[in-house]
């Protein structure tokens, strides 16, 4: 990752956990508590699943996360598998399933502190990142990779 790339992960994420930290802390201590809201009859019963819907998503995510980089590490330590891309283990269900658990657990915590509009709205921020600019990025440079290595029978690839 080059340094003005880290900078801006960086600086992005700040922003967001900001967001967040203010969020969280004017509903906790203004009174207003999640149940409260009306917005007019239409989401007063959805708003009360925020703070419940944000923590399994934070949970589920976090998990996701942990173990598919845990399983890919695991592989990865092994001398014959060096340069070679991890398929198994949860990515054998989706590429990128370690970016999948983290839109999951920012979506979650942004829900938990501001709500199911702020967290559905980060989910799609992140989700859209990773899909028009992340993914892309990394599947060109895998293939980049893997097409300067000699393969022979079946790649565990996806």
């Amino acid at each position: 990752m080059v340094p003005q790339f880290a900078l801006t992960v960086c600086g992005f994420n700040t922003f967001l956990n900001t967001l967040n930290t203010f969020f969280a802390l004017y509903s906790r201590t203004s009174g207003v508590l999640p149940q409260t809201f009306d917005f007019g009859g239409y989401f007063k019963q959805a708003v009360q699943y925020a703070i419940p819907m944000g923590q399994s998503l934070f949970c589920a995510g976090l998990a996701i996360e942990l173990i598919s980089e845990i399983q890919r590490k695991v592989f990865k330590s092994k001398a014959e598998n060096k340069g070679k891309p991890f398929g198994g283990g949860l990515f054998r269900k989706a590429t990128n399933i370690n970016y999948g658990g983290y839109t999951l657990w920012r979506a979650g915590y942004a829900c938990y502190a501001g709500k199911l509009g702020w967290g559905g709205l980060t989910g799609m921020l992140i989700g859209t990142d990773f899909v028009r600019r992340a993914i892309p990025s990394m599947d060109r440079y895998c293939e980049d990779k893997v097409s300067t290595h000699m393969w022979t029978g079946e790649m565990e690839r996806r």
